[in-house]
């Protein structure tokens, strides 16, 4: 996130420089242990099924974002980083432990380039290790379908079962003494392209056997991905008010008990939060979302606003994207700017102070922030999602003939302004493909 500056003077204002296979839920007490790859050779839920579950559908720009899932605190963006994502109790219960876990959580920053996470399988839950690799990388490069595979394998003609966008290859490991025990499963996520090294105990180098490690890496990976994004936490019973009589006194006449509030709906999975099935492998994403093309000029023109005649700033700060918009009539009466950036909350409040006493109506998960020079009629909002950061800013422009707002109304115009721009519908990035020889 780069600065989203506001000078004093409005004429130069705001410059935005600124898996199938069969297991019980994850709250069960005792989950089965992953079968012996090598005596396993189907997937007990049908392809078909497990390819109608995340069906392509039309969302809404904060719903692709997840805007609004996250504590502002947290940076679920950049490359997914399972080992820091998945808490270590719930590797426990998918049966693996994450190799060198103070160095993931000291390294656990948001990144637009990879993240990579070893895991080794827990005694009598889970056979052989794994890791988990993830980068914004397109489909041949990462498969090598696109070059001369040497000695690499084409498992893509395995008989595997596999959910909607998933896809199998060998490693390109050539020089591992495990390289015909190891299959690689892959899909493609709006946080970059998983790639699960699944490596068995067992030696099979028979065609069977291969597909039977393949089919084990799919599920495991599936069974990862469908891990709840929270960690439930431990129900606590009440504790007794102190020197409360233990006998129940009897029933007094009184008004009838309100009913209990609704239990909370479970926490989304992985697969939900990051798309799993809404892309073909073959598909590209990118690291970032950029609200200055993948919102169309059209989108922005219904909420009223233009964006004036600046450049998006990316190549420079990258990853990062900003502009700034004013209403249609080249007056200066509102000036609405966005960024989204890969910053973490310490960062950002580097330059930027909490405005934790303005009270409007907001999510909480939505943080009011503001440059300590900013002039009262001027706020911003900024909160999580799965592509970045994102920042708005609301500023009364010097054009506008109605008296000066309060910092409180300026707070509530961003988060309004910034609410109505998720509720657009998301336009996915046309598609071009490339062409087969």
């Amino acid at each position: 996130m780069r600065l989203f500056r506001a000078t004093v003077a409005l004429c130069a204002l705001l410059p935005l420089t600124a898996c199938a296979i069969v297991v019980p839920p994850l709250h069960s007490p005792t989950p089965t242990p992953l079968p012996d790859p090598v005596t396993t050779s189907k997937s007990a839920v049908p392809q078909e099924v497990a390819e109608e579950q995340h069906p392509q559908k039309d969302v809404t720009v904060g719903e692709f974002l997840n805007a609004g899932l996250y504590r502002p605190e947290s940076n679920a963006f950049g490359t997914f980083r399972p080992c820091a994502e998945i808490s270590a109790e719930q590797w426990q219960e998918l049966g693996w432990n994450v190799e060198d876990r103070e160095s993931v959580s000291r390294n656990d920053k948001p990144s637009k380039y990879s993240s990579l996470c070893n895991i080794k399988a827990v005694p009598g839950k889970n056979l052989g290790r794994a890791f988990l690799s993830v980068k914004f990388e397109e489909y041949d490069k990462e498969t090598a379908t696109d070059n001369v595979r040497g000695d690499r394998e084409d498992f893509s003609t395995l008989e595997v079962k596999k959910p909607k966008g998933f896809y199998v290859y060998a490693t390109d490991d050539s020089f591992s003494s495990t390289v015909t025990q190891t299959c690689m499963a892959g899909v493609l996520t709006k946080r970059g392209r998983i790639a699960f090294g699944y490596t068995s105990p067992f030696i099979d180098q028979s065609r069977m056997g291969k597909t039977k490690v393949c089919q084990t890496a799919v599920d495991s990976l599936q069974r990862i991905l469908d891990t709840p994004v929270f960690a439930p936490a431990p129900a606590s019973a009440p504790s007794p008010e102190p020197g409360a009589q233990a006998a129940t006194p009897p029933p007094q006449p009184g008004p009838v008990p309100t009913p209990s509030p609704a239990p909370a709906p479970p926490a989304p999975t992985f697969t939900q939060v990051l798309g799993v099935g809404d892309y073909q492998p073959r598909d590209q994403v990118a690291p970032i979302f950029n609200p200055c093309t993948q919102i169309s000029a059209e989108q922005w023109q219904s909420l009223g606003w233009r964006r004036t005649p600046d450049k998006t700033v990316a190549d420079e700060y990258a990853p990062y994207y900003s502009c700034i918009f004013r209403n249609h009539d080249d007056k200066l009466r509102e000036v609405f700017g966005i960024e989204v950036t890969y910053k973490t909350l310490d960062e950002q409040l580097e330059k930027r102070i909490l405005l934790d006493k303005v009270i409007v109506n907001k999510p909480d998960t939505y943080t009011l922030v503001n440059f300590t020079n900013a002039e009262e009629w001027n706020c911003s909002v900024g909160v999580v999602t799965s592509l970045g950061r994102i920042t708005a800013t609301y500023v009364q422009g010097r054009d506008d003939p109605q008296p000066r707002i309060t910092k409180k109304q300026a707070c509530q115009r961003a988060v309004d302004q910034l609410q109505t721009v998720f509720g657009l519908k998301y336009e996915p990035p046309a598609v071009t493909p490339k062409p087969t020889s």
